[in-house]
């Protein structure tokens, strides 16, 4: 087998109009359906279109202001728990009982009056 004979030939479109001549053949135009729209309709429409976009700006601040609303509260427990964990750790160093047994392991001793300077 040839590549002519597995060749499918499709037959050429013709036009047999008497009437019309290739040369006077004109594009067919679309369908054009005559739309007026009174300025109410078009003033409604402009609104509405302004409401529907407001709404979607206005969502779009409410949403990401509940988003900064839930990573500020997330922060606020984070430094919450920290700050919580720095008090125990703070009053177990500023225990007066601990600082006084460090201080004689240290071999720090009570400082005498001669020692001491008032400040005004």
């Amino acid at each position: 087998m040839t590549t002519k004979s597995a060749t499918l030939r499709m037959p050429q479109r013709r036009i047999y109009s008497p009437a019309r001549n290739n040369k006077t053949r004109r594009a067919a135009s679309p369908i054009t359906i005559p739309v007026k729209f009174s300025l109410k309709a078009v003033a409604a429409i402009f609104i509405l279109s302004v409401f529907v976009g407001l709404s979607f700006i206005t969502s779009y601040k409410i949403r990401s202001i509940a988003q900064e609303i839930q990573m500020l509260e997330n922060r606020y427990l984070t430094v919450t728990q920290e700050n919580k964990i720095l008090s125990e750790k703070f009053s177990a160093v500023a225990n007066p009982k601990k600082l006084a047994a460090l201080g004689k392991k240290l071999g720090l001793r009570q400082p005498s009056t001669d020692q001491i300077i008032t400040l005004r």
